[in-house]
């Protein structure tokens, strides 16, 4: 090897920990990312850091503060559009409307998330979690959400049970009490039927005329319905059993 590449070689080194006074934790993380140097880190910005799989603000604010100590900064953040709350039509928008690419479009859908709705009541922890999603994909989220000011929610979602006999019951809640599977939920969703109230207006021969619809999906749906004391059209009184 040459002198020359010896001197590549020992720039590239991670030095993050020794002129900035970082944690070991911090500059794995940052080198895991292709960050080694001050100069590779300063063209970041807060929003870049925290969207990194395990910085998040609080170490993003340790490496902030660490470059203000020695008179640096990271990069000012892009403008975008200031955050705002999702009207329900951005939030039934289909998740092709951010501009993601397929491989993205693809993981996320096959966890029930079809729309930037799906996605708006997710925290970052969920997208990570996400099978097959790495940084880079939640990283390609984030920015997506961002240019439309919009953002990934601060904290997990409460939990909402159906209550029996309500027809505006979300199908979303009977899938997370386990009384729908998700390509259920997920091909009633892309139809359009959101709520219990919405399924019972249908009969069997049209759900089962649904893309990617079958028999077996029909008989989660009727259980769930069965649990909240519905019935489909045409399987004795529609709506609400008597």
């Amino acid at each position: 090897m040459k002198r020359g590449e010896l001197v590549s070689l020992r720039e590239r080194r991670p030095d993050l920990g020794d002129e900035l006074g970082l944690s070991a934790r911090v500059v794995r993380l940052l080198s895991e990312r292709g960050i080694w140097t001050v100069t590779d880190l300063r063209v970041h910005t807060r929003a870049d850091l925290e969207g990194i799989a395990g910085i998040g603000a609080v170490s993003a604010h340790e490496i902030q503060a660490a470059l203000a100590a020695r008179g640096m900064r990271l990069a000012d953040p892009p403008v975008f559009p200031h955050r705002h709350i999702a009207t329900p039509e951005e939030r039934a928008e289909p998740l092709e409307a951010l501009g993601l690419s397929p491989d993205t479009r693809a993981r996320l859908r096959a966890a029930g998330m079809v729309t930037v709705g799906d996605l708006l009541w997710r925290t970052v922890a969920d997208i990570h979690g996400v099978e097959g999603v790495g940084p880079e994909m939640a990283d390609e989220v984030h920015v997506a959400l961002r240019l439309r000011g919009l953002a990934l929610a601060v904290h997990p979602r409460a939990r909402v049970t159906p209550i029996p006999g309500d027809p505006t019951a979300t199908l979303e809640s009977l899938y997370r009490e386990g009384y729908l599977p998700l390509r259920a939920w997920t091909a009633l969703k892309l139809a359009g039927i959101l709520t219990v109230g919405a399924v019972c207006d249908r009969t069997a021969e049209q759900l089962l005329a649904l893309p990617d619809f079958g028999r077996g999906m029909l008989a989660y749906v009727r259980h769930g319905l069965d649990r909240l004391g519905f019935r489909l059209r045409g399987e004795g009184q529609p709506g609400r059993q008597t």
